[in-house]
């Protein structure tokens, strides 16, 4: 069973966590949002409770579905079925790698007029403009072609622009370079250059569509997991809250949980720096994460977000938004708006987080 929600759209029991700065210390591809579920992939202890494990590959990553399916009558074979075929048509609409997606045929066009869009796609596209006002310009879903230019396109290669290059790029980004039309179901460019890419977002979309295909089939527990953007209801076949691992920032080639956090009744996002970069002559860093407002890679440590929401798609947007603000910046809105988010950051051998005043109580690894 899930937790009430607050009016505030998040569960009673995140109203109660600890102070907005916490410290532990701890002995010493192009990736947006970079949850670590390696709890997901671990055996689970109970095996008197009935527990399905379904999985597979889509959006070039791979899923994991987990439900403890109770009294539900639903074949499990059969919603394998039905969980590829609503992933395969999300894919469909927002994929920017499939050259027949509604998506890539819209950046395809040079037309300046009004299109009709299917109601999957609008439902995202309002949401990523939302957390673009929200975020104040930091996620930007045209900021591709700036993002390409510095070498984490698709073709990576690694470089840095002229100026001249960069501001021509920058000049095609930009929310307000298209029109969404949500009574009609419209879009409109202004500008024929403009470049919708949605994979900081349409993997959260995803998930909660599994998670709505879940609950149709009066699946209550279960957690669903695409390329680490989750959704988790109910409880684990332990009979407590999904247990959660975010990953520890740092360079090495292996993953190391740094915390966990349990989640029921929330949807969880991570996006973070610390493994996707190339080096400058003089040894400095260039990040991945492209800030849209400047079309520079952030400064700030490299280190990570993560947000928690009831939806994922909400959170999967906002985790890439916060993290391009960084913690000052992004915990001031966090606090402004309710959000559950925290901030991990490297100090050493060690590790710092900071956490807004609604995220749950974890602990460390």
């Amino acid at each position: 069973m899930t937790s009430e929600a607050s009016p505030t759209g998040l569960p009673p029991e995140l109203s109660e966590g600890p102070g907005p700065i916490r410290r532990f210390v701890l002995p010493g591809l192009f990736i947006i949002a970079l949850a670590v579920a390696l709890f997901m992939r671990r055996p689970d202890a109970d095996v008197n409770v009935p527990f399905w494990k379904l999985q597979g590959e889509i959006f070039g990553t791979t899923y994991v579905v987990k439900i403890v399916p109770g009294d539900s009558k639903v074949n499990q074979d059969s919603l394998k079925d039905e969980i590829d075929a609503e992933l395969a048509a999300v894919d469909l609409v927002m994929s920017t790698y499939k050259d027949d997606s509604e998506l890539s045929k819209f950046n395809s066009s040079k037309s300046v007029e009004p299109v009709k869009i299917s109601k999957e796609l609008a439902t995202v596209l309002e949401e990523a403009l939302a957390v673009t006002s929200l975020t104040q310009g930091a996620f930007d879903i045209t900021v591709g072609p700036v993002v390409n230019l510095w070498g984490f396109g698709p073709d990576k290669t690694l470089k840095e622009p002229s100026a001249e290059a960069l501001d021509e790029a920058r000049g095609r980004v930009g929310s307000d370079r298209f029109t969404l039309d949500m009574k009609k179901l419209t879009l409109q460019k202004h500008d024929a250059r403009v470049y919708i890419d949605l994979s900081a977002i349409a993997k959260g979309y995803a998930v909660d569509r599994v998670g709505e295909l879940l609950k149709k089939h009066k699946l209550s527990s279960y957690m669903v997991e695409i390329g680490g953007e989750i959704r988790a209801r109910g409880k684990n076949p332990k009979g407590i809250p999904w247990q959660l691992g975010v990953e520890r920032p740092h360079n090495a080639p292996t993953q190391e949980v740094a915390l966990i956090v349990p989640l029921d009744g929330l949807s969880m996002a991570t996006s973070g720096n610390y493994r996707n970069f190339y080096l400058r002559a003089d040894g400095s860093k260039v990040s991945h994460a492209i800030d849209a407002r400047t079309g520079e890679p952030v400064a700030h440590p490299f280190s990570s977000v993560t947000v928690l929401h009831e939806d994922c798609v909400t959170a999967d947007a906002l985790a890439t938004g916060l993290f391009v603000l960084g913690a000052a910046d992004g915990l001031k809105i966090a606090e402004a708006n309710n959000l559950a988010v925290l901030f991990v950051e490297p100090d050493g051998d060690t590790f710092k987080t900071q956490a807004s005043s609604t995220f749950p109580k974890f602990r460390t690894k």
